[in-house]
C-alpha cells in the first residue's frame, strides 16, 4: 500500500492510499465481511480520515470520493453519514 496524498480540511485530516487490487476484511463494530476480488477490479484505493490534534482515526465520517479519467465518472463510492 502506497499513500497518495494527506490534506487538511477544517476539523479533520485525511490519506488517499492505493494498492494492487486484494481481498480484504471490513470489520465495522460487530460486523464483519470478506471483499473478494473481481474481473474488474485494478486496484484498492483507501482513504484514512482522523482528527490531527489527537492523531485518532475517524471511522463514521461520511467521506465520499468520485473518480473521473478525463470529464468522465469511472465510479463513485459512498460512506455513512457523520456522526
Amino acid at each position: 500500500m502506497k499513500m497518495s496524498e494527506m490534506a487538511k480540511q477544517g476539523d479533520y485530516a485525511f490519506g488517499l492510499m492505493y494498492s494492487y487490487a486484494h481481498r480484504f476484511w471490513n470489520i465495522n463494530g460487530d460486523s464483519v465481511s470478506l471483499t473478494e476480488i473481481t474481473d474488474e477490479d485494478d486496484v484498492h484505493l483507501m482513504a484514512s480520515v482522523w482528527d490531527p490534534e489527537t492523531m485518532t482515526v475517524l471511522p463514521d465520517t461520511g467521506l465520499s470520493a468520485e473518480i473521473y479519467q478525463g470529464d468522465s465518472l469511472v465510479t463513485q463510492e459512498g460512506c455513512v453519514e457523520s456522526p
